[in-house]
């Protein structure tokens, strides 16, 4: 067994892009052992055996309330969750330094930097951003994106062995055992925006801030690409493919509005080795792979309100998957809580106008409480707008 592990986290529709990742991490680094955790089920979809890394389903790493965890949380969230699990999973296998990659990162050269950076920290952190975005930039993400999302990419972590390593992935798994919910209004982003507080709580914490490393499209304003150097002096060392389109070729994140590949062409060679790459490995065909924790046992879709709620009666209901009499499900059924799905939120003028005749009821709902109560209200309502906190819709 190596003393180093590379690992992914993904469901099986996300399976071409951790092949794509393994294969630049093959191309530089026979010295590590590589893991799939699948935050899904294989059943029979693909030969996890036949993968050159080791699949370790999610099921066999000892989550807290395993079925809990797949159903309050949605399917990012869930990949997200079990991060800090894995770490354990890996230490506890005797693994001295681990680095976590997002599925959609691919590595250009060896990480030795990072693996010497373990032999003196605990943790290594890269920042969103180095660099100030210039003011007047009103494109997304902008600095204030970044006081949602969190200080640090976690598309990137690695950990040493080492007793503040170990504190850190425990206090982060218990963070993410009930707190891993894509939730902005109560500070929450997933996983990644708790480890704001890693510098402050643990010892021997690294910034990275090499220009060459998690390179992506929240940080494009602050790095260029010749060839494979960055800023005309750093070596390109992982690119973060975050938002990628495959059907889009001109497109470079969905996340972004600032830049498309005819904008920036430094970048044009990196992403079509990139989608050649997903496309060889599988992507078409594995990109609809159903993900296992999707539906009720009737194959009807869980909706948000459904798994923001379980939490409020789910030592009532131990298995919330369950359709049958005296379920979770008959009971949401009931109170008209099942959702059908097909809403979107208007644009253009339509929005315009709906939003026009929202303002006349707060209008009215002013006049008649008095400035004061409707103060009042509003607070209420800022609070009670986080789905979590309508388990009064169960009663």
């Amino acid at each position: 067994m190596n003393t180093t592990a590379f690992f992914t986290i993904s469901s099986k529709n996300y399976l071409a892009y951790a092949r794509t990742l393994f294969q630049s991490v093959r191309e530089f680094h026979d010295d590590v052992d590589q893991f799939l955790l699948l935050a899904d089920k294989v059943a029979g979809d693909f030969d996890s055996a036949s993968e050159p890394f080791s699949v370790v389903e999610v099921n066999e790493i000892g989550l807290p309330d395993f079925t809990a965890m797949t159903f309050k949380y949605d399917v990012v969230e869930f990949n997200t969750a079990v991060k800090p699990f894995f770490f354990n999973y890996l230490m506890e296998r005797g693994y001295k330094k681990i680095i976590y990659f997002d599925p959609d990162i691919m590595l250009f050269q060896r990480v030795d930097l990072i693996l010497d950076l373990l032999d003196r920290h605990s943790i290594v952190l890269t920042p969103h951003i180095t660099r100030p975005i210039p003011k007047g930039d009103t494109f997304q993400p902008s600095e204030r994106s970044h006081l949602i999302s969190g200080t640090y990419n976690l598309g990137f972590v690695a950990v040493s062995n080492c007793d503040a390593g170990r504190e850190f992935a425990t206090w982060w798994s218990q963070r993410c055992t009930d707190s891993c919910y894509n939730e902005p209004e109560t500070g929450i982003f997933v996983d990644q925006k708790w480890v704001n507080h890693a510098p402050g709580l643990f010892a021997d914490v690294c910034v990275l801030r090499h220009p060459g490393c998690n390179m992506a499209y929240w940080n494009l304003h602050e790095r260029m690409l010749n060839g494979l150097i960055v800023n005309g002096e750093y070596p390109l060392i992982f690119y973060h493919f975050s938002g990628i389109s495959t059907d889009d070729l001109g497109a470079l994140s969905k996340h972004q509005d600032k830049y498309n590949l005819a904008i920036r062409p430094d970048l044009l060679a990196i992403f079509e080795q990139y989608r050649d790459r997903l496309l060889d490995n599988g992507h078409e065909q594995v990109r609809r792979m159903k993900y296992a924790y999707a539906c009720f046992t009737n194959r009807e879709r869980i909706g948000v309100v459904a798994r923001r709620l379980y939490a409020h009666v789910a030592e009532q209901y131990p298995d919330p998957y369950a359709t049958g009499v005296g379920s979770y499900y008959q009971l949401i059924m009931s109170k008209g809580l099942l959702e059908k799905g097909g809403f979107t939120l208007p644009s253009g003028l339509a929005a315009v106008s709906k939003a026009g005749k929202i303002n006349i009821v707060f209008r009215i709902a002013k006049v008649l409480l008095g400035v004061d109560k409707y103060v009042g209200l509003l607070k209420y309502l800022n609070y009670v707008s986080v789905l979590r906190r309508q388990g009064f819709l169960l009663k």
